[in-house]
Order: structure tokens, then sequence, then C-alpha cells
């Protein structure tokens, strides 16, 4: 069984009722993961990943509205995903994994554009983004941008 646990931070400053000042949003995120060897070279895996909002800080604003709004955020930002599938491990430590994604709760959460821990996980969270921003669907990656993915693995 594995786990991976991460508090982030992302600092935004921004002009908050005319003053200038800062928000700075903590975002958590981990996910449990297990695999089941199959034959020397194959594992089938699957893991649960889930994120949510945590808190704002800012440097000027503590009012009961303020306090409502990062309320709603934390409620909307929630969001858990499945990913199944098999790992080809070509050598002692280093594989190819072919898998599928769902999300299960907050498909339209912002932070589901965090999910993931691979460089073919963030392509997928850069393009969806840009998808959900315009609001058209004009390419695919099969693969890479869409929830059938292929990337590689290591052996923890």
């Amino acid at each position: 069984m594995r786990t991976h646990f991460e508090l982030l931070s992302i600092g935004v400053y921004a002009s908050i009722q005319n003053n200038s000042g800062y928000a700075v949003p903590f975002f958590a995120r981990g996910f449990v993961g297990i695999g089941i060897p199959l034959l020397n070279k194959f594992e089938f895996f699957g893991n649960v990943e889930g994120g949510a909002l945590l808190s704002v800080l800012n440097n000027n604003v503590q009012d009961d509205d303020w306090n409502e709004t990062i309320r709603q955020a934390r409620e909307k930002s929630i969001y858990a995903a499945l990913r199944g599938g098999i790992t080809w491990y070509y050598d002692n430590y280093c594989g190819l994994e072919l898998g599928y994604r769902l999300i299960l709760v907050g498909n339209e959460s912002p932070v589901r554009f965090m999910q993931g821990y691979t460089f073919t996980d963030w392509v997928y969270n850069i393009y969806n983004f840009f998808v959900a921003s315009s609001g058209s669907q004009s390419w695919t990656i099969p693969f890479i941008t869409t929830n059938c993915y292929l990337s590689f693995s290591t052996k923890f």
C-alpha cells in the first residue's frame, strides 16, 4: 500500500476591497494506492485521490462575508478521483502504466486541476483547465488528454 499527502500553498496578490493586499490559499491533497503483483513484471493497481481547499490567509479582510465566501469555496473545492489499471515493469524500477481515471466527487471543483502526480497528469490538468475555461473541446491527445492514460511509473 502506498500513501502520499501534501499541503500546497499558492500565493496570490490581489486587490481586495479597493486596497492592495494578498490572499494565500492552502490546499490539501493525498492518495492511497495499492498494487497487486501479477506474474513477474505486471501489477494491477488502484488508488483513490482526494483534495480540498483548507483555508485562505489574507492581510486585511476579516468580516462575516469573507468567512462565508471561504466556507462556500471549501465546499465547492472537494474532489475525489479513482484510478485503476495495469503496470508493466520493464526493469527493476521503471514501468509503463496504462490506466483509467474517474472523478467521483467534485467534477466542477477547481482543485481537480491539481490531481495526479506525474507529467502526464499535469498535461491532462492543464489541457482540461483550458477546455473548462474556453467551454469548447477542439482536440484531444489519446492516452494523455483523455481519462484513459498511458504514463511512466516507478516502484516505491
